[in-house]
């Protein structure tokens, strides 16, 4: 039996440019993720109980810019996705 953790204390990027040419307009500024994993293992690892978090702080941030809109002067956005929580459970048989 054991109890594990997993924090990735904050990863962080101070600014994102998404086109080769890091053109204005189409950059971001930076910003932080926080993600968490926590769990419980029975005896031999049979059961598994973890729950799990990724933007723990509800980051508003962007995964992608530019793209096809560009070509015609309205770049499209991508947001990055919200605060998530989960279960998961694992039996090993």
């Amino acid at each position: 039996m054991g109890v594990y953790s997993s924090v990735l204390p904050l990863t962080y990027k101070s600014q994102v440019f998404f086109e080769e040419e890091n053109q204005p307009g189409i950059e971001q500024e930076g910003y932080g993720l926080l993600n968490m994993r926590a769990g419980y293992y029975t005896a031999g690892k049979k059961w598994e109980f973890a729950l799990y978090g990724s933007n723990l702080l509800d980051e508003q941030y962007l995964i992608d810019a530019g793209n096809t809109g560009l070509a015609f002067g309205t770049p499209t956005f991508i947001a990055g996705p919200p605060r998530f929580f989960g279960l998961q459970v694992t039996g090993r048989f």
